[in-house]
């Protein structure tokens, strides 16, 4: 029987909430794609064991990327 890890895509996972959001969802066992901005997106994405790109929110784009890369 195969087990399937949830995943969640966190937005402006840099820092504040978001970086909260992130950990949190880690330490219960989701795997992670995070996205902000910044390149804090990546290095926490790292920390946490998680894919992380830099990207706007608003940009259509940034979002299909993010999602291409969870799959």
């Amino acid at each position: 029987m195969s087990t399937v890890r949830p995943v969640a895509l966190v937005t402006a996972a840099g820092r504040g909430i978001g970086a909260a959001c992130a950990r949190e969802l880690a330490v219960a066992g989701y795997g992670l794609a995070l996205m902000s901005p910044s390149e804090r997106a990546e290095i926490l994405a790292g920390e946490l064991d998680g894919i992380g790109m830099r990207g706007d929110i608003t940009s259509l784009e940034d979002l299909e990327t993010l999602v291409k890369m969870t799959l």
